[in-house]
């Protein structure tokens, strides 16, 4: 890693960063470099598994004609749900759907219980991940840059 700064007029206008084989890089060319090399580091199966399971939780799928207030749709979690684990169950469980807001719906159906929670136990895994790169982007580019260009802690809270 390595920089050098441009000089017009006598007066310092950019820094320019050097990050493996690029050069020439902005202060914001370098964090987008760092923040890329972050996120192929930190994923695995589990985080990928969890992004696709957020995804297939959204209704995007047409279905029967549905009664007045429901969701439109259902979702794709949901049919692999039903067609797996295709159980009828005594009792009602109690799933959530929809997004924003959330609405609890009872069902008998195992297969529909578990294709509604998954998205949902998904979520914090999701969340996880984003708060643990931007936190790792953070702190790797503050040591390759100059001091006046970190991202100060003010931004970063207590943990930079």
């Amino acid at each position: 890693m390595s920089y050098e700064a441009l000089v017009s007029d006598g007066e310092l206008s950019v820094t320019l960063y050097s990050y493996g084989d690029l050069h020439d890089l902005t202060k914001e060319e370098l964090y987008l470099c760092v923040l890329v090399e972050i996120i192929c580091e930190h994923f695995d199966v589990v985080e990928v598994a969890a992004v696709f399971a957020v995804v297939l939780g959204a209704p995007m799928l047409g279905t029967r004609v549905k009664p007045k207030g429901t969701i439109p749709g259902t979702s794709l979690a949901s049919v692999i749900g039903r067609e797996f684990l295709n159980v009828k169950m005594k009792k009602r469980l109690p799933t959530l759907v929809g997004y924003l807001p959330l609405r609890v719906r009872h069902t008998s159906h195992l297969g529909a219980f578990v294709g509604r929670w998954l998205p949902f136990l998904s979520v914090p895994v999701v969340a996880y991940d984003l708060v643990a790169i931007q936190i790792k982007t953070t702190l790797r580019y503050n040591t390759l840059v100059q001091p006046q260009d970190r991202i100060n802690d003010t931004t970063l809270g207590t943990l930079g």
